[in-house]
């Protein structure tokens, strides 16, 4: 397995402080689709959407959606930067989407773990 950074927002940090295990394991249990996602969910679909617009994710390859954390939905989206990978994790509320923790492998360390 390669080394990343974890990095964890401030967003909603007051709701989701103390559930980063339970978070992690639905991250890990997420099941990531090819773009385009063909015959998803509308609310994940455009929550998905919303997210890589308003995060501008550039080259998003990959993308997911569970209700581990029922009753709100998870999001997974992987992106693609020049200098490395990026998964970043998301809660949707249903009124509004909160980034909650992203994962980023540099393109150095994904090279000398291949």
């Amino acid at each position: 397995m390669s080394d990343y950074r974890e990095d964890w927002t401030n967003v909603g940090r007051e709701e989701w402080d103390g559930a980063q295990d339970r978070i992690r394991a639905a991250a890990a249990a997420l099941e990531w689709r090819a773009l385009p996602i063909e015959g998803a969910p509308m609310m994940p679909a455009e929550g998905i959407k919303a997210a890589i617009r308003e995060l501008r994710l550039p080259r998003v390859s990959l993308a997911g959606w569970s209700s581990e954390l029922a009753p709100y939905g998870f999001y997974g989206i992987e992106a693609n930067y020049s200098n490395g990978r990026v998964q970043v994790f998301i809660v949707d509320r249903g009124t509004d989407l909160v980034p909650v923790v992203s994962y980023f492998w540099t393109k150095a360390t994904e090279g000398a773990t291949a």
